[in-house]
């Protein structure tokens, strides 16, 4: 990934360019720091140099003490789960008052959340500022520091989970079983940004197949995705409800039916088993691309009423293991 800095002599950047960059205006002669690869790509074209100062890569240094100001910097490029999962462990060391000051870096198309649902005082996008960044007496890169972060993108560990570990403080969440509570829908997310962790068709039709009877099932598209066209064009729907996740509105209505209705099924991640039943709000992520997964074991969990835990902004079951 690059971590760079880069600074402006001319703005070439149109406004449809910052917008798709996802980026505010960079103001001229001032130091940014950034992890865009898109931003990186556009400072890199040969029409682009002359309007330029400089643009270098930067070396991330591990700390070796931690200071009162601290600064994480996510990686780039992260999906909305992943986005909550760090919400969810920041807030906890926020909550915990180790430092006097907390600030999010690098937080992308996914800003919002941090202050809108996760109420954090200290947010910046994609591009920040050199003296903003020197506020900050610990700059904490989380793939560079938290070593179940490294390839997260093809091991999937709970960002969460190491992020509260590493600082020793609580979650800020808390469990209870309700026996009473009874699933009515299910809303399937098939489409990852990684093509290798994307539902495949076979599982997806297999959910159908199970689940169709006795609850309400909706299927978010993404029209972005030709992998996603493939299943909406392929998949056996039945009484399935058919949804499509536009850029922000959707998401943020769906960031809102997360939390007020926590029974989400999404593409894959590992998860190890949960011995504790006792909740029946919860569903299992599943692993697309792995065989073993079937709607059945899936429908085994959800009747004995597996325990549930945060490891996405969905919430799951934990029950099964590869």
């Amino acid at each position: 990934m690059p971590y760079f800095s880069f600074s402006l002599k001319q703005n070439f950047l149109s406004k449809d360019e910052l917008l798709l960059l996802n980026i505010s205006q960079p103001e001229l002669n001032k130091i940014y720091f950034s992890k865009n690869t898109n931003l990186w790509k556009h400072l890199n074209k040969k029409n682009n140099l002359m309007n330029i100062n400089f643009h270098k890569f930067e070396e991330r240094i591990k700390i070796s003490k931690l200071g009162k100001k601290i600064l994480f910097c996510l990686p780039p490029s992260i999906g909305l789960g992943d986005a909550i999962e760090y919400g969810l462990g920041i807030k906890s060391i926020i909550k915990s008052n180790k430092f006097y000051s907390v600030g999010v870096g690098f937080t992308g198309r996914y800003e919002a959340i941090f202050k809108k649902y996760f109420k954090i005082m200290h947010v910046h996008g994609d591009i920040i500022l050199e003296e903003n960044l020197h506020k900050y007496d610990t700059i904490f890169h989380t793939t560079l520091e938290i070593d179940d972060f490294k390839y997260q993108k093809y091991a999937r560990s709970n960002i969460e989970k190491n992020i509260i570990k590493k600082f020793n403080v609580s979650k800020i969440r808390s469990y209870k079983s309700n026996n009473n509570t009874k699933i009515k829908k299910i809303t399937i997310f098939p489409i990852s940004q990684s093509p290798i962790r994307s539902m495949s068709l076979k599982l997806l039709n297999s959910l159908i197949e199970n689940f169709d009877v006795n609850y309400s099932i909706d299927i978010v598209f993404d029209n972005s995705s030709r992998i996603s066209k493939y299943l909406e064009e392929n998949v056996c729907l039945k009484n399935s409800n058919k949804l499509w996740k536009s850029k922000f509105l959707m998401f943020r209505k769906f960031l809102h039916y997360f939390f007020s209705h926590p029974k989400i099924l999404t593409p894959p991640l590992p998860i190890p088993p949960m011995p504790d039943p006792g909740c029946a709000r919860h569903l299992v992520r599943f692993y697309g691309r792995l065989p073993i997964m079937s709607a059945q074991v899936c429908r085994n969990s959800i009747e004995k009423k597996c325990w549930g835990y945060y490891v996405d902004v969905k919430l799951h079951v934990d029950s099964i293991s590869a």
